[in-house]
């Protein structure tokens, strides 16, 4: 999992994009969804990541020894930690990512219309405040869904939404083939979800010491984490780069 890491020059810059992140970016060829901040090793599709790239639709981000921050502006800040991978869509309803591998740590305000995805799960922040918070995608195909201010909705799970409020922890299991008639099972804190024909079980518990153990950040993401960044308003640089 995450190892703690200092890196306060990194993570100073990294805030002033949260900060900057409440203007739109200019318009391009493709849609711009927001820019990057990386630190280490730091792919841009097959490429290594220019410092202060522009993200477009259609990207993929992905991490080797390294961490990158992504700005989207009226949204928040996106942290992709080591040996990680993120994926990018625009549409005219809001901007879009998929969490392909790995970890990721994020700050969501509540003023633009986003989606995180992992697996077919959907996470959206919702009420009054921002939302902080990490997402984990194991190599067992379970996800972990950590919420540490705010509150968040997750969908695809049960017929209405899953919402965990600050202190609580989603753990969902694998996908588990079933036989028969897709049906949904279950209410409250523990339930079966269905997706196609493959079974999920899921379970939500404290955010206690032990929890956190399973899904603990370090670097830019624990700046996330500790809620010190907060959303304003302000101009967001754009890359000269297009993709």
């Amino acid at each position: 999992m995450f190892q703690a890491k200092g890196r306060s020059g990194l993570a100073a810059a990294v805030g002033l994009l949260l900060v900057l992140s409440g203007s739109s970016l200019q318009a391009g060829a493709l849609p711009a969804l927001g820019s990057l901040h990386a630190s280490g090793a730091v792919y841009l599709g097959p490429d290594a990541a220019p410092q202060g790239s522009t993200i477009y639709s259609g990207d993929r981000l992905r991490t080797a020894e390294g961490e990158a921050a992504i700005s989207l502006p009226r949204v928040g800040v996106l942290v992709l930690s080591r040996q990680s991978a993120l994926s990018f869509r625009g549409s005219s309803s809001g901007p879009s990512v998929s969490l392909d591998r790995g970890k990721l740590s994020f700050t969501l305000s509540t003023q633009g219309a986003f989606q995180l995805e992992s697996d077919g799960i959907v996470f959206s922040s919702v009420g009054s405040f921002p939302s902080i918070g990490e997402v984990a995608l194991a190599d067992d195909g379970s996800i972990l869904l950590a919420v540490r201010q705010g509150s968040v909705a997750v969908g695809n799970l049960q017929r209405q939404r899953v919402l965990l409020r600050a202190g609580e922890m989603l753990t969902i299991n694998p996908r588990v083939a079933q036989s028969g008639q897709s049906q949904t099972v279950g209410t409250g804190a523990h339930g079966k979800a269905t997706i196609g024909d493959k079974l999920r079980t899921f379970r939500i518990g404290p955010l206690g010491h032990a929890a956190s153990a399973v899904v603990v950040i370090g670097g830019l993401g624990a700046v996330v984490a500790a809620g010190t960044w907060v959303v304003a308003s302000g101009p967001t640089p754009v890359s000269p780069s297009s993709p």
